[in-house]
Parts: C-alpha cells; structure tokens; sequence
C-alpha cells in the first residue's frame, strides 16, 4: 500500500479530526497574523505622533536668570548669556539627539531626524510690556 493511500483512506476515516487540526492551523495562522498587523500598525501610529509632535528634548542656550530685588521688593528678573546657539555647534547636537532617538526607537535608518527647530528668544519691550519675542525659521522647521 502507498504512502498517499494511506493518507486518504486514514483522513477519510477521522472526518472530525482532521477538520478539528485543520481549524487549529486556520485559527493559529489567523492570529498570528493579526497581532503582526496591530504590532505594525501600532508602530506606524507611534512614530507618527512622535514626528506630530516633535521631541521632548528642548537645548536651550545658557541663560542665566537673575532674581533682582530691593529688601523684599522684587523688581523682576534679569537674563544674563547668550541668547542663541551657534550654527557651527548645530550637527554635534544633531548627532546627539539622533542617536539617543535611534537608540531609544531602535531604529536603524541613517537619515536625519527631525530633532533641530531653531528658535531666536529674546527679551524685548512692545509698547512699554516686556516680552519675550520667539521667532523661528520655517525652512529649518
């Protein structure tokens, strides 16, 4: 007797079997699938709020504030330093910021990310109110 006669008259004679091991590779198969399709679409969704939103990691420029006072008047705060960060230290920082962002998401992609939004602070007077103006360059954004 053949192997493959022996297969069909053995499949023929457990119906039930063979339909129950068949419907547990259906629904194995089935699953399986489905939770790679929610694990890849929650990683889609993820890194798509993280490029809406932006990093959590702000490099301000090294400000000081100074609490200025007379006795227990307080007349406000004084900034001392620089109020911008130089273009020559922008590809350090960029280095920085995504290799830990790799390194966090286990990415393994070598393009830029987008982790450097320039922003100009600084402290002004508009109509006799200081302010801090904040001004931004939409190309770098």
């Amino acid at each position: 007797m053949k192997l493959y006669r022996l297969v069909v008259k053995d499949v023929t004679r457990r119906k039930k079997r063979v339909l129950y091991a068949s419907l547990g590779v259906v629904i194995g198969v089935t699953t399986i699938v489905a939770v790679l399709t929610i694990a890849l679409a929650a990683e889609t969704n993820i890194y798509g709020q993280l490029e809406k939103y932006g990093a959590n990691l702000v490099v301000m420029p090294a400000i000081s504030d100074i609490n200025v006072g007379l006795g227990s008047l307080s007349l406000g705060t004084l900034a001392v330093g620089e109020n911008y960060i130089t273009e020559s230290k922008l590809p350090e920082i960029r280095e920085i910021t995504d290799g830990k962002i790799r390194q966090a998401l286990n990415i393994e992609d070598e393009g830029d990310i987008a982790t450097i939004a320039p922003k100009l602070y600084m402290n002004t007077e508009v109509k006799g109110t200081s302010l801090i103006a904040v001004g931004v360059d939409p190309q770098e954004e």
